[in-house]
């Protein structure tokens, strides 16, 4: 258990430090309930939050107090859960008085283990960046008990069979976030001037404020779109706890733990998302690099630069000087000659390789033309091209192909298949390249299930 006090004026004592600690891709659901809501502290989490959703559990309960939740800020909830969505449930909450006020966040981990946040701090940007607000930190990974936190879980899960008649409102998408600011539930617009106070005081700092000093917000909360993000490298940031602040990396980019130090590996580089478009892996066209360094005599290692819509499959840890995000996995290279088999002189190649996100955290600002989704084609590879020739097989050229089948949960290694380019399968490969469009740097094509033969 830890006690969490903004009063010290440090981004790891707020709650967007928390979020941002605890809100990666080892958790299945996220559950939480505060009096008042803003979309800012979801701008520092937004991948996750759209993984949970789509392949766990979100269930958010929002006040609206004196009916002052702006319908705006719902719809952007809405869109950011993908709702209508099984996975997703979405609560309002207003009375005609008293106040619904409680802050809980918790999250359950694939492991079993559960966090929360129990505090002060409502889901608005002033509330979980900038106000002084204190809270408790529980962890069962920790030793807290994990009966104490299965209750934060249950006081949200227990709003979900509420009726209008309780207060409660259910949200299943934009026409139930209009419907209730028609009926005044939810505002059309921000009201003018500081908050009402009748009724025990309320908000997170909007309207007019009286003179006084004014208090610095710790955690920089990114601009932009809210809703699926693939990680473009120069778009939008999201926060990664690192020491005692808070680093930016792409939106997109999913981690394998609060504090990462090292890289991810194999199965727990994983988060168990499917590859887009059910695919099992990409073609690749063989570029020069491949052709001198990979096939050829001459030193060093080649890269293949993957798409960026394979990010929301990997957990990263952070590697090297420039902490860079950075997933470690086996690799295994085979040779496929003009029949579509293995011959029996040229044996298969296993080694370890690495996906490595280039150019962002720390050093971003440093090499801001050098951003990419990096696969290592490592020394395996090599030795295969160096049997291939010496066996009297055709090693690809520019311009030739080669299949990578990308790791997933039950088989978490990184495969590769050099094909002879005069064989059926390099044919059969060349016209998918033809009729199916390219992605990520125009390099690459999906590769679908039934083209590569069993390994």
């Amino acid at each position: 258990m830890r006690y969490l006090d903004s009063g010290w004026r440090a981004a790891a004592e707020t709650l967007a430090g928390w979020l941002s600690a605890n809100l990666d891709g080892r958790v299945s659901e996220f559950r939480f309930q505060s009096g008042y809501f803003s979309p800012e502290p979801i701008r520092l989490v937004p991948a996750v939050l759209n993984n949970i959703a789509q392949h766990g559990r979100v269930h958010a309960i929002i006040g609206s107090n004196d009916r002052t939740t702006l319908g705006a800020d719902i719809h952007t909830l809405n869109a950011a859960l993908s709702m209508p969505n099984p996975r997703a449930q979405l609560r309002i909450v207003s009375f005609g008085s008293g106040l619904y006020h409680p802050k809980t966040y918790h999250v359950l981990r694939r492991d079993g283990s559960q966090a929360a946040y129990v505090g002060s701090a409502n889901l608005t940007g002033p509330g979980s960046t900038t106000n002084i607000e204190a809270g408790i930190s529980l962890d069962s990974s920790d030793g807290d008990d994990p009966l104490v936190l299965g209750r934060v879980s249950d006081s949200v899960d227990a709003w979900l069979a509420k009726t209008p008649a309780d207060g409660v409102h259910a949200i299943g998408g934009s026409a139930d976030v209009d419907a209730l600011v028609l009926r005044g539930v939810l505002a059309a617009v921000r009201p003018a001037g500081p908050p009402p106070a009748p009724i025990g005081g309320g908000g997170d700092g909007g309207g007019q404020q009286p003179p006084g000093p004014s208090l610095r917000a710790l955690v920089r909360i990114p601009a932009g779109p809210l809703g699926p993000a693939t990680g473009g490298g120069r778009g939008p940031l999201v926060g990664v706890v690192q020491g005692a602040g808070i680093v930016a990396y792409p939106m997109g980019v999913l981690f394998n733990g609060p504090h990462p130090t090292a890289a991810s590996r194999d199965a727990r580089a994983l988060t168990g998302a499917a590859i887009p478009g059910n695919a099992v892996g990409l073609v690749y066209g063989v570029h020069n690099a491949i052709v001198r360094k990979t096939f050829g005599t001459e030193g060093g290692t080649s890269d293949l630069n993957l798409p960026l819509e394979v990010l929301p499959l990997f957990l990263f840890g952070i590697a090297g000087a420039n902490a860079q995000p950075r997933a470690d996995f086996a690799f295994h290279a085979r040779y496929l000659d003009r029949r579509g088999r293995e011959p029996r002189n040229v044996n298969r190649q296993s080694g370890r390789t690495n996906i490595t996100y280039v150019g962002v955290g720390p050093i971003a600002g440093l090499q801001p033309g050098h951003r990419d989704l990096r696969m290592l084609i490592p020394a395996p590879a090599k030795r295969l091209a160096s049997e291939i020739r010496s066996s009297g097989h055709t090693l690809p050229g520019l311009g030739d192909f080669v299949l990578l089948e990308l790791p997933t949960p039950t088989v978490p290694t990184v495969r590769l298949s050099v094909l002879d380019p005069s064989s059926r399968l390099h044919r059969t490969v060349r016209d998918l390249t033809a009729t199916t469009p390219n992605v990520g740097h125009g390099n690459a094509w999906w590769l679908p299930a039934g083209i590569s033969p069993a390994w």
